[in-house]
Protein backbone atom coordinates (compact mmCIF):
# COMPACT_ATOMS: atom_id res chain seq x y z
CA UNK A 1 0.00 0.00 0.00
CA UNK A 2 1.20 3.35 -0.82
CA UNK A 3 -0.46 6.45 0.70
CA UNK A 4 -0.44 9.59 -2.16
CA UNK A 5 -1.57 11.85 0.38
CA UNK A 6 -2.85 12.64 4.07
CA UNK A 7 -4.17 15.96 5.05
CA UNK A 8 -5.56 17.60 8.12
CA UNK A 9 -6.94 20.75 7.44
CA UNK A 10 -9.04 23.53 6.20
CA UNK A 11 -11.59 23.43 3.23
CA UNK A 12 -13.07 26.63 1.75
CA UNK A 13 -16.34 26.03 0.14
CA UNK A 14 -16.27 24.30 -3.67
CA UNK A 15 -17.11 21.72 -6.13
CA UNK A 16 -14.93 18.99 -7.48
CA UNK A 17 -16.83 18.18 -10.26
CA UNK A 18 -17.77 14.61 -11.34
CA UNK A 19 -14.44 12.79 -11.76
CA UNK A 20 -12.59 9.66 -11.05
CA UNK A 21 -8.97 8.63 -10.37
CA UNK A 22 -7.07 5.39 -9.56
CA UNK A 23 -6.81 5.54 -6.49
CA UNK A 24 -8.76 5.27 -2.78
CA UNK A 25 -10.03 8.19 -0.99
CA UNK A 26 -11.54 8.38 2.18
CA UNK A 27 -13.00 11.96 3.37
CA UNK A 28 -14.55 13.08 6.70
CA UNK A 29 -16.16 16.67 6.50
CA UNK A 30 -16.43 17.95 10.25
CA UNK A 31 -17.17 21.93 11.77
CA UNK A 32 -19.52 23.32 9.03
CA UNK A 33 -22.48 24.66 9.34
CA UNK A 34 -24.05 22.61 6.32
CA UNK A 35 -24.02 19.16 5.00
CA UNK A 36 -21.50 18.46 2.21
CA UNK A 37 -23.30 17.21 -1.15
CA UNK A 38 -22.15 14.12 -2.48
CA UNK A 39 -22.32 12.14 -5.59
CA UNK A 40 -21.44 8.69 -6.00
CA UNK A 41 -22.05 6.78 -9.44
CA UNK A 42 -25.06 9.10 -9.59
CA UNK A 43 -26.43 8.65 -6.54
CA UNK A 44 -27.06 12.45 -4.47
CA UNK A 45 -26.68 12.34 -0.49
CA UNK A 46 -25.97 14.93 1.83
CA UNK A 47 -23.34 14.07 5.04
CA UNK A 48 -22.22 15.64 8.17
CA UNK A 49 -19.45 15.26 10.42
CA UNK A 50 -21.33 11.77 11.70
CA UNK A 51 -20.36 10.26 7.95
CA UNK A 52 -17.52 9.49 6.02
CA UNK A 53 -16.95 8.80 2.26
CA UNK A 54 -14.89 6.14 0.46
CA UNK A 55 -14.39 6.13 -2.38
CA UNK A 56 -12.46 3.25 -4.73
CA UNK A 57 -10.36 4.21 -8.04
CA UNK A 58 -12.86 4.32 -10.82
CA UNK A 59 -15.73 5.29 -9.17
CA UNK A 60 -17.40 8.49 -10.79
CA UNK A 61 -17.94 10.86 -7.50
CA UNK A 62 -18.61 14.42 -7.30
CA UNK A 63 -18.20 16.86 -3.60
CA UNK A 64 -19.98 19.92 -2.91
CA UNK A 65 -19.26 22.24 0.27
CA UNK A 66 -21.40 24.85 0.24
CA UNK A 67 -19.76 26.40 4.18
CA UNK A 68 -16.14 26.48 5.15
CA UNK A 69 -15.00 23.35 7.07
CA UNK A 70 -12.46 20.79 8.43
CA UNK A 71 -11.53 17.90 6.27
CA UNK A 72 -9.29 14.58 7.28
CA UNK A 73 -8.73 12.66 4.09
CA UNK A 74 -6.52 10.23 3.01
CA UNK A 75 -6.14 9.14 -0.59
CA UNK A 76 -3.76 5.76 -0.68
CA UNK A 77 -3.26 2.90 -3.83
CA UNK A 78 -3.41 -0.94 -2.88
CA UNK A 79 -0.59 -1.99 -4.77
CA UNK A 80 -1.45 -5.34 -3.95
CA UNK A 81 -3.18 -8.21 -6.33
CA UNK A 82 -5.78 -8.98 -3.23
CA UNK A 83 -8.83 -9.45 -4.01
CA UNK A 84 -9.97 -7.30 -0.42
CA UNK A 85 -9.56 -4.84 -2.63
CA UNK A 86 -11.49 -6.02 -5.94
CA UNK A 87 -15.05 -4.79 -7.14
CA UNK A 88 -15.61 -3.00 -4.07
CA UNK A 89 -18.43 -0.15 -4.68
CA UNK A 90 -18.24 3.76 -3.68
CA UNK A 91 -20.36 4.03 -0.19
CA UNK A 92 -21.09 6.11 3.04
CA UNK A 93 -19.97 5.14 6.35
CA UNK A 94 -20.95 6.14 9.93
CA UNK A 95 -17.60 7.06 11.67
CA UNK A 96 -18.36 6.25 15.19
CA UNK A 97 -18.09 2.63 13.63
CA UNK A 98 -14.67 3.51 12.85
CA UNK A 99 -13.76 5.54 15.36
CA UNK A 100 -10.71 3.94 15.88
CA UNK A 101 -9.31 3.57 12.74
CA UNK A 102 -9.97 7.17 12.01
CA UNK A 103 -8.27 7.94 15.66
CA UNK A 104 -4.96 6.41 14.30
CA UNK A 105 -4.97 7.68 10.78
CA UNK A 106 -6.02 11.20 11.47
CA UNK A 107 -3.50 11.76 14.19
CA UNK A 108 -2.18 15.56 14.92
CA UNK A 109 0.97 15.14 12.45
CA UNK A 110 1.32 13.94 9.35
CA UNK A 111 3.49 10.83 9.85
CA UNK A 112 7.36 12.15 9.27
CA UNK A 113 8.84 8.58 10.04
CA UNK A 114 8.49 4.82 8.34
CA UNK A 115 7.25 3.47 11.51
CA UNK A 116 4.15 5.65 11.83
CA UNK A 117 3.73 5.36 8.10
CA UNK A 118 3.49 1.67 7.92
CA UNK A 119 1.10 2.27 10.93
CA UNK A 120 -1.31 3.47 9.42
CA UNK A 121 -0.95 1.98 5.91
CA UNK A 122 -2.09 -1.53 8.74
CA UNK A 123 -5.13 0.92 10.03
CA UNK A 124 -6.50 1.28 5.99
CA UNK A 125 -5.74 -1.86 5.94
CA UNK A 126 -8.54 -2.97 8.55
CA UNK A 127 -10.64 -0.18 7.38
CA UNK A 128 -11.42 -1.80 4.04
CA UNK A 129 -11.55 -5.54 5.47
CA UNK A 130 -14.37 -4.17 7.81
CA UNK A 131 -15.71 -1.63 4.60
CA UNK A 132 -15.86 -5.40 2.49
CA UNK A 133 -17.33 -7.53 5.02
CA UNK A 134 -20.22 -4.99 5.75
CA UNK A 135 -20.83 -4.77 2.04
CA UNK A 136 -20.85 -7.97 1.55
CA UNK A 137 -23.52 -10.07 2.92
CA UNK A 138 -23.41 -13.07 0.55
CA UNK A 139 -20.46 -14.88 2.62
CA UNK A 140 -18.79 -15.69 -0.50
CA UNK A 141 -15.42 -16.16 -0.67
CA UNK A 142 -13.78 -12.86 -2.02
CA UNK A 143 -11.30 -14.67 -4.24
CA UNK A 144 -14.84 -16.12 -5.69
CA UNK A 145 -16.18 -12.53 -6.87
CA UNK A 146 -14.44 -12.53 -10.43
CA UNK A 147 -14.31 -15.01 -12.63
CA UNK A 148 -10.46 -16.19 -12.75
CA UNK A 149 -10.21 -15.91 -16.45
CA UNK A 150 -11.06 -12.59 -16.28
CA UNK A 151 -8.38 -11.81 -13.48
CA UNK A 152 -6.11 -12.67 -15.95
CA UNK A 153 -7.16 -10.34 -18.60
CA UNK A 154 -7.40 -7.45 -16.09
CA UNK A 155 -3.84 -8.05 -14.68
CA UNK A 156 -3.00 -7.99 -18.33
CA UNK A 157 -4.32 -4.96 -19.01
CA UNK A 158 -2.52 -3.33 -15.86
CA UNK A 159 0.91 -5.05 -17.01
CA UNK A 160 1.07 -3.43 -20.40
CA UNK A 161 -1.17 -0.09 -19.92
CA UNK A 162 1.14 2.03 -21.21
CA UNK A 163 2.89 -0.36 -23.44
CA UNK A 164 0.05 0.10 -26.14
CA UNK A 165 -0.08 -3.62 -26.66
CA UNK A 166 -3.50 -4.11 -25.55
CA UNK A 167 -6.19 -5.51 -27.95
CA UNK A 168 -9.25 -7.43 -27.94
CA UNK A 169 -7.66 -10.91 -29.19
CA UNK A 170 -4.36 -10.47 -26.65
CA UNK A 171 -7.23 -10.34 -23.77
CA UNK A 172 -9.21 -13.23 -25.07
CA UNK A 173 -5.59 -15.14 -25.74
CA UNK A 174 -4.35 -13.87 -21.89
CA UNK A 175 -7.99 -15.31 -20.68
CA UNK A 176 -7.72 -18.85 -22.82
CA UNK A 177 -11.02 -18.01 -24.15
CA UNK A 178 -12.27 -16.99 -28.05
CA UNK A 179 -12.73 -13.04 -28.39
CA UNK A 180 -16.77 -13.11 -28.71
CA UNK A 181 -17.05 -15.63 -25.42
CA UNK A 182 -14.65 -13.65 -23.67
CA UNK A 183 -16.26 -9.96 -24.64
CA UNK A 184 -19.58 -11.80 -23.20
CA UNK A 185 -18.08 -13.02 -19.86
CA UNK A 186 -15.89 -9.43 -19.43
CA UNK A 187 -19.12 -7.02 -19.69
CA UNK A 188 -20.93 -10.04 -17.49
CA UNK A 189 -18.85 -9.85 -14.58
CA UNK A 190 -17.19 -6.24 -14.78
CA UNK A 191 -20.65 -4.65 -16.37
CA UNK A 192 -18.63 -2.89 -19.40
CA UNK A 193 -16.75 -3.76 -22.50
CA UNK A 194 -13.22 -4.52 -21.86
CA UNK A 195 -12.14 -1.79 -24.47
CA UNK A 196 -14.43 0.63 -22.69
CA UNK A 197 -12.85 -0.56 -19.62
CA UNK A 198 -9.31 -0.30 -20.99
CA UNK A 199 -10.06 3.44 -21.98
CA UNK A 200 -11.33 4.20 -18.51
CA UNK A 201 -7.84 3.13 -16.89
CA UNK A 202 -6.10 5.19 -19.38
CA UNK A 203 -7.50 8.26 -18.72
CA UNK A 204 -7.70 7.41 -14.92
CA UNK A 205 -3.52 6.79 -15.52
CA UNK A 206 -3.90 10.73 -16.97
CA UNK A 207 -5.69 11.79 -14.23
CA UNK A 208 -3.20 10.74 -12.00
CA UNK A 209 -0.35 12.08 -13.63
CA UNK A 210 -1.74 15.46 -14.48
CA UNK A 211 -2.38 15.66 -10.51
CA UNK A 212 1.08 14.34 -9.29
CA UNK A 213 3.36 15.02 -12.25
CA UNK A 214 4.66 18.14 -13.48
CA UNK A 215 4.59 16.35 -17.12
CA UNK A 216 3.26 18.33 -19.91
CA UNK A 217 0.17 17.16 -21.77
CA UNK A 218 2.68 16.27 -25.02
CA UNK A 219 4.49 14.38 -22.63
CA UNK A 220 1.30 12.72 -20.83
CA UNK A 221 -0.23 12.07 -24.47
CA UNK A 222 2.99 10.24 -25.45
CA UNK A 223 3.14 7.53 -22.38
CA UNK A 224 -0.07 6.77 -23.09
CA UNK A 225 0.65 6.10 -26.29
CA UNK A 226 -1.80 8.51 -27.91
CA UNK A 227 -0.94 9.75 -31.88
CA UNK A 228 -1.21 12.90 -30.60
CA UNK A 229 -1.92 15.77 -28.10
CA UNK A 230 -5.41 16.41 -29.94
CA UNK A 231 -6.34 13.20 -29.83
CA UNK A 232 -5.69 12.83 -25.80
CA UNK A 233 -7.18 15.86 -24.98
CA UNK A 234 -10.57 15.08 -27.21
CA UNK A 235 -10.58 11.56 -25.27
CA UNK A 236 -9.57 12.76 -22.07
CA UNK A 237 -13.05 15.34 -22.04
CA UNK A 238 -15.08 12.68 -23.29
CA UNK A 239 -14.39 11.04 -20.33
CA UNK A 240 -14.19 13.35 -17.79
CA UNK A 241 -16.16 16.23 -19.30
CA UNK A 242 -12.92 19.08 -18.94
CA UNK A 243 -9.99 19.31 -21.14
CA UNK A 244 -6.96 18.41 -19.57
CA UNK A 245 -4.93 21.70 -18.62
CA UNK A 246 -8.74 22.70 -17.64
CA UNK A 247 -9.08 19.34 -15.18
CA UNK A 248 -5.23 20.09 -13.71
CA UNK A 249 -6.02 23.34 -13.02
CA UNK A 250 -9.95 23.09 -11.74
CA UNK A 251 -8.80 20.00 -9.54
CA UNK A 252 -5.29 21.19 -8.16
CA UNK A 253 -6.31 20.26 -4.56
CA UNK A 254 -2.86 22.25 -2.85
CA UNK A 255 -5.34 25.39 -3.52
CA UNK A 256 -8.35 24.00 -1.76
CA UNK A 257 -6.88 22.55 1.51
CA UNK A 258 -4.52 24.32 3.80
CA UNK A 259 -2.43 21.31 6.59
CA UNK A 260 -3.15 22.07 10.20
CA UNK A 261 0.19 24.19 11.50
Amino acid sequence: MKILVLHMGKLLPHTTGYHCHDYWQLDHYFDSETKQKVCLEGKIDYIDDSRAILVPPNCMHSIESFTPARINTVKFISEDSSPLYDDLKSGIIQVADYKDIFNAIFTEDVPDDNVETEIKKHYLHILILRYRQERDGSGRKFSQSLDPRMNEAVFYIKKNLTSGDISLDRLAAAAGMSINHFIRVFQHELGTTPMKFVRRLIINKAISLLAYSDLSLIQISEMLNFPDQHTFSRSFKRETGLAPGHYRKKNNEPQEITEKR
